[in-house]
């Protein structure tokens, strides 16, 4: 008996040593077959519901064949197939029937071998799991060979870990056949869609024509594309059209903000860290790069790139090769690289604070976005699109604008671009109730106090004689704190610290009142 253990413990160690189906029956088989007569196991699946069988495979000397093919049962057959429900590995002797007169044996009979001899001797034990009976294994011996309670003994014995096996490999395979088919319906779903670029790209038939043109001349092409544009035009809404027209489409789209991401965090964000390379690095961590793998890696503001991680870039670019934060070697990557800023790079090249070579890498094409004020044209479609989904968010119906507040959007010079345009519709939408919009938009001056505000004695001031305009006083201001921290604007000693305003919105005001900031715009 310690014998049949042994064996049967071998026999389930190698079936148990992978989860491809192949690998594992045909070391199961081997294992077997050391100390039995074996010809072949075919294992198969019963569907009570619809009378069939589902055969999974055969496993010979030659290997393990996959069949996959549903079989009917006739009412004989299915009432043995059920009658494995009540099987007594105890009456083992009893089962073992010769196949030409088996009903179940015209199942079979396909994968007997070039032969097709009938005559060999074949033992049915049922697979079940969680006391379900789910289908069936049988064991084919050679013609003409002794059969002993031994042998048998020890089928009874790995028919359990077999029927678990077969249970979880069938789940997995269920699931792959899933995953196979989402992908192809994503797949199939995404080529339906590339021809809505138009449509989602509001404005491709007025302001963006010509950069819609562009993008479906380049997108076929696996170069490297610089977009220019504002802030807030859409330069990652035209990144993302240019990979859904591009080969790549079916493969990850991985935008980067890269102005918005910690100095001592860039390089574990886009070359990713090996478990241990740092304090907190408690596990491997794939980069921006990697998980652009096949795909389109968008790399927003990218003139925001310290120099050093400029030269790194440059690095993955040339040698499309990418190493984690404590690698031990280069791992390969393959992506498309698209870029984006609202920077002057030229003059940032001229001025050393960005890498010339980068900037030729990365300007293989070039693409502007212009802004909101130059395509006036297109504020009304995106209006009525911004105002659609913001009232399909917020639970309500779309609201009319009135002409008088559609003629301020039109003269309104946008300096925010599309994004204001769309924070300006979302907050009247917001605030309107069941009245009509009203859109808060900045004057280009602060209001004088109105009369009614005002008491009726009141007498207002004479101003000062050397009171001078307040983009003047303003600018003034900025460029005396940007001088005092030497050009600094974040972090301890910054411009932002001293005048205690936060760093986005120091910045955003040094853009408004013009006054040149950031290592490659100050003279």
């Amino acid at each position: 008996m310690n014998t049949v253990y042994a064996l049967a413990w071998k026999a389930t160690q190698q079936l148990c040593g992978s989860m491809d189906l192949e690998t594992a029956m045909t070391a199961f088989f081997q294992a077997l077959r050391s100390s039995m007569p074996l010809r072949h196991i075919v294992l198969g699946r019963f569907d009570e519901a619809a009378g069939t069988l589902f055969a999974i495979c055969r496993t010979s000397d030659q290997g393990t064949v996959r069949i996959f093919h549903s079989f009917p049962l006739t009412d004989e057959q299915l009432a043995l197939a059920r009658s494995l429900r009540f099987f007594d590995p105890h009456e083992a002797m009893d089962a073992l029937i010769d196949n030409e007169r088996h009903p179940l044996a015209p199942l079979y009979r396909h994968g007997a071998g070039p032969d097709g001899h009938p005559g060999y001797p074949f033992y049915a034990h049922r697979l079940a799991y969680d006391n379900k009976l789910y289908g069936g294994a049988t064991f084919h011996f050679e013609p003409g060979s002794v059969v002993t309670p031994a042998m048998l003994a020890v089928i009874n014995a790995v028919a359990p870990p077999l029927s678990i096996f077969i249970n979880a490999w069938f789940q997995y395979w269920e699931l792959e056949r899933l995953k196979d088919q989402i992908y192809r319906d994503n797949r199939t779903l995404r080529q339906r869609l590339s021809g809505l670029d138009e449509v989602r790209m509001i404005g491709a038939g007025g302001g963006l024509k010509t950069v819609m043109e562009q993008l479906r001349q380049v997108a076929p092409l696996d170069v490297a594309v610089l977009i220019r544009g504002e802030t807030g035009t859409g330069k990652e809404m035209a990144a993302k059209a240019l990979h859904d027209l591009s080969p790549r489409r079916n493969r990850p789209f991985v935008a980067v903000n890269c102005g918005a991401i910690p100095p001592s965090l860039i390089d574990s964000e886009l070359f990713g860290h090996v478990k241990g390379a740092f304090t907190g690095a408690t596990g491997d961590h794939k980069g921006r790069f990697e998980r652009a793998q096949g795909g389109t890696l968008f790399l927003d503001e990218v003139a925001e790139l310290p120099l050093d991680v400029q030269a790194r870039l440059l690095r993955v670019l040339q040698e499309k090769c990418v190493e984690r934060v404590g690698g031990s070697g280069p791992l390969p990557v393959d992506f498309r690289l698209v870029a984006a800023t609202h920077r002057d790079l030229e003059s940032m090249v001229e001025r050393g604070r960005f890498r010339e070579d980068l900037y030729y890498r990365l300007r293989v094409v070039s693409l502007r976005i212009p802004p909101l004020r130059e395509r006036v044209q297109d504020i009304p479609l995106l209006l009525r699109h911004f105002l659609e989904q913001a009232a399909n968010r917020f639970g309500v119906l779309v609201p009319q604008v009135p002409d008088t507040e559609r003629r301020r959007l039109l003269a309104y010079p946008w300096p925010g671009n599309v994004r204001e345009l769309r924070n300006v519709m979302e907050e009247a939408l917001a605030l309107c109730g069941s009245g009509p919009l009203r859109f808060r938009l900045p004057e280009p001056q602060a209001a004088p106090v109105r009369a009614s505000e005002a008491p009726a004695d009141a007498v207002p001031p004479s101003p000062p004689a050397d009171l001078r305009p307040w983009n003047d006083e303003a600018r003034e201001y900025l460029t005396r704190a940007l001088e005092r921290c030497g050009g600094k604007i974040r972090g301890p000693g910054g411009a932002a610290e001293l005048t205690g305003l936060h760093y986005s919105t120091l910045r955003d005001k040094l853009r408004k009142y013009g006054v040149p900031h950031g290592r490659g715009e100050r003279k």
